[in-house]
């Protein structure tokens, strides 16, 4: 699935970096594109390009915002740099792989923005021996009571996607199932899933 060397790094991420997205509001991102070696914050609806490497989001500053509570330590935009710098790493080490994939979700993350559903942080890569899968995490501006979780491959319209929606607060999973698409029009397997997400989660109850 590589199609590239890795980045040498190491990745320079300041505090001045991080301060647009320290108020962990959904769809607010941090990402280094690769291009231009640059780490710089979108906003919601603004879904990067292949070459952007998504590094932190609402969920990874909420996790990371435990961790300093837990460490005794205040969660300031210097904390949050200097551990996605310690992140980095392994960010980096599984970027070919993860760029080769997100070429083939954007069809979905960009879908998915139009229904206002934003990416809520980096994505999780898996690999198996046939098969290579890309997990994103999104949350609704309208609905932030419900996490979802889209799992899919590179091969969108022939192996099924992957849908889990829990509650954001606790964790608690509210509905797991399957997308399996077939066809001769394969573009349409992002519009599907967008389409499927969006209303399964208009079907749950409000909290």
């Amino acid at each position: 699935m590589s199609t590239s060397m890795p980045y040498a790094g190491p990745l320079n991420i300041w505090p001045s970096d991080v301060t647009p997205i320290m108020q962990r509001d959904v769809g607010h991102l941090l990402v280094w594109t690769e291009a231009t070696e640059k780490v710089e914050a979108v906003e919601p609806g603004h879904v990067p390009g292949a070459e952007a490497m998504i590094l932190a989001g609402a969920d990874d500053l909420e996790r990371m915002a435990e961790q300093a509570a837990e460490e005794g330590e205040g969660f300031t935009d210097t904390y949050a740099a200097a551990t996605l710098r310690d992140m980095a790493e392994g960010l980096l080490a599984e970027w070919p792989a993860v760029k080769a994939l997100t070429a083939c979700v954007l069809d979905l993350r960009t879908d998915m923005a139009r229904r206002f559903f934003y990416l809520a942080g980096a994505p999780s890569y898996r690999e198996h021996p046939r098969e290579h899968y890309l997990t994103d995490v999104y949350r609704c501006s309208d609905r932030p009571d419900v996490t979802v979780s889209v799992t899919t491959s590179a091969f969108m319209h022939s192996t099924p996607a992957r849908i889990h929606l829990s509650r954001t607060d606790t964790g608690r999973e509210l509905a797991r199932f399957d997308i399996r698409l077939s066809g001769s029009r394969p573009g349409l397997a992002a519009y599907a899933i967008a389409g499927a997400v969006e209303a399964a989660v208009a079907a749950l109850p409000q909290r």
